[in-house]
Formats: C-alpha cells, structure tokens, sequence
C-alpha cells in the first residue's frame, strides 16, 4: 500500500479544542454571540417604547377611547386633560359649584370639602336638561333651571359631573352636544369662570350584568368624544373615571346610581390633586 507524503496530506482543522474545559469555554462564548446578534434583530427601531399608562390599577384606558392623553399646558396648543398636582386646599373650592346628578350629591358627603363649595345635584339630572329642566330648589321648590341656579351660586370654577343618568337611553352624540350648546351659555354669563367638565365613572359587573344599557363601552365612546369637546371649547377635563373604576366603579342599586364605599373620599381626593392650578 502507497504511503502518503506529510507533505502533501490535508491538514486537520480543530473548531473545538481538545481540553473539556477550553471546549465548554468555546461553546458559552458562541451562545452568547448568538444571543447579542439575535438581540440586535429583534431589538424594536425608532423611539423605542413608550410608558404605560397612568391609572392602570383602576383598568382605566386613556388610548383615545375616553378621555385626553395630553395634561394642561402641552406644545400643541391647549390640551384639556387636568394633571396630578400638589393636593389644593379645602378653601381653593369655596367659590367652585358642583353641579351633577345623585353621584354628585354623594360627593359632596366626603370630609375633604369642609363646607367649602355648592353642590346643585338632581336624581334626574342629565345632559339633555342642563339648559331647560327647572330641576334645582329656590325658594324651598325645585322651579330654577342649571344656569338660574349656578348664576345665584356667583362661581369663579364650574364643575360639571353629569352624563351617567343619560348613558342609558341617550346617544354619546347627543350628550355631547347638549353639553357644549350649555358650555356657551355658561361663557356667556360667566365669562371669568373656570370650566370643567368630567369624564363619566365606570359601572361595576352587577350593573353591567343586569342592566344591557349600562355598559362599559358606552361610557368609553362619551368619553372619547367629550374629550374632543373640551379640546373644542377650551375648558377642563376632570378625568373622573381613573378614580371611578375597579374597586370603586358605580353601581345601579334599587334604581339610583350609587358610588362604592369609600368612592366619595376617593374622588375628591382625585379633584384635590388634578386642577387647574
């Protein structure tokens, strides 16, 4: 048998060493070449991620769909949305009036206020009779319209927490309008006055449950589109319903709407932090 020459016999290439150790040392540091490169692909371009949401524990969605993503003093002109500040004290709503249904009478149950501001609520209270239901007292008879009764009040910040009782049989659209056809009228006889409007609270799964014209999605579509109007209008967006949510969502008991235990605490927390300033 013919013998090959050294010299002219193909050389050996040896990818892993021998050593057990150098061999293990190869292979971890290819693994990790492989993960760096397979990193760099996947690795999302641009701006990168943006930060979650604010609210998430009360599973409240500010994607567009209820209220402004943008807080007061944004670069793209006026933004309505309320930010978080220092908490206000109780004399900063002596000249505020609240003006709502049931859930607004419940708020002004909560210790925060100390006798500070005038809450006009009424059961019937919706959008659609802001402007012609004579449903405030004067005089001992509810005979005064919103605008008699929040003109007598002489506010220098308006509050406006009503839409829930209309969730049910009204239209987001209509509401809305109704709203801000009563948002001129309030420019108009008080001129200086601080507007806010507010977002609508969440039901809870009972009222939900039971109710079909209760529901969540509804509340998300007036919210979407009540943002749009404060933008709109220029006036404020109390975004209510990061508060009114989950644990404290609102539920329909014996034919009122009633705020959770503990709601009205809650919410007037929310207002003490996120004003105009």
């Amino acid at each position: 048998m013919r013998r090959r020459s050294k010299l002219f016999s193909t050389p050996q290439v040896h990818i892993v060493p021998k050593g057990g150790r150098a061999r293990r040392a190869l292979v971890l540091s290819l693994g990790a070449f492989l993960c760096v490169c397979l990193a760099a692909l996947l690795w999302p371009r641009g701006e990168g991620q943006k930060n979650p949401k604010q609210g998430e524990a009360n599973a409240y969605r500010q994607d567009g769909s209820s209220s402004a993503s943008t807080a007061v003093g944004g670069e793209e002109g006026f933004a309505p949305l309320l930010p978080l500040r220092d908490a206000q004290r109780a004399r900063y709503f002596k000249d505020a009036v609240f003006v709502g249904d049931g859930l607004t009478a419940q708020l002004a149950g909560a210790g925060a206020f100390g006798g500070n501001g005038t809450f006009l609520s009424s059961e019937r209270l919706n959008p659609t009779l802001l402007q012609s239901g004579r449903l405030f007292s004067s005089g001992g008879a509810e005979d005064a319209t919103a605008l008699a009764a929040i003109k007598a009040a002489d506010p220098g910040k308006i509050y406006l927490l009503v839409g829930a009782n209309g969730v049910s049989w009204l239209s987001a659209e209509d509401m809305v309008k109704s709203l801000g056809d009563f948002v001129d009228r309030l420019r108009q006889q008080h001129p200086k006055a601080t507007i806010v409007l507010s977002t609508l609270p969440y039901f809870d799964a009972a009222t939900q449950g039971d109710h079909p014209n209760y529901q969540n999605t509804k509340v998300e579509e007036y919210n979407r589109q009540l943002s749009a109007l404060c933008a709109e209008k220029e006036v404020y967006l109390l975004d209510s319903a990061q508060v009114l949510s989950g644990a404290y969502a609102v539920g329909l008991r014996d034919g009122s709407l009633t705020l959770a235990d503990g709601a009205a605490d809650a919410w007037a927390d929310y207002i003490f932090t996120h004003t105009a300033g």
